[in-house]
């Protein structure tokens, strides 16, 4: 996995072999839920026709001093196929639709630094947080800059 990140920082391309297989390293820290903490995403860029995998960074801010973010609402779709992302150095499987639009949206022109994404910045393996993170559904979507 070292290999596969000087590889990253030492290039724009990215070559992983196809031997590598997906381990969902990342793990979510827990959120302060005697606060109102939501996490969010930061895509490393790429250009279009740049066939890399895809790069992100979670990181926690409490809602109502959040720098500017859009929030995604999309459906989860099928389970299967699973796509590989690396969140930090670590790696984590997401449906392939998700995958599909991180793929997209980091060539984007655009000065969106962060997105929330539901199934990124929610522990989805923690019954307490998707329950305290669902109660905070109105004030995440009322402070996004928009929906897309």
């Amino acid at each position: 996995m070292s290999q596969l990140l000087a590889e990253r920082h030492s290039s724009n391309a990215l070559h992983i072999s196809a031997s590598i297989e997906p381990t969902n390293d990342f793990q979510h820290q827990p959120l302060d839920t005697t606060k109102q903490e939501v996490r969010l995403v930061k895509l490393h860029r790429a250009a279009a026709d740049e066939h890399t995998h895809v790069f992100c960074d979670v990181r926690t801010f409490e809602i109502a001093t959040a720098p500017p973010y859009v929030a995604l609402s999309y459906t989860w779709g099928p389970p299967e196929p699973k796509r590989v992302i690396f969140i930090g150095d670590k790696s984590y499987e997401v449906r392939e639709n998700l995958y599909n639009f991180l793929y997209a949206f980091r060539s984007e022109e655009s000065n969106t630094e962060y997105i929330y994404i539901d199934q990124l910045c929610i522990d989805q393996g923690s019954p307490d947080e998707r329950n305290h993170q669902v109660r905070l559904m109105a004030p995440i979507y009322t402070q996004c800059t928009f929906v897309i």
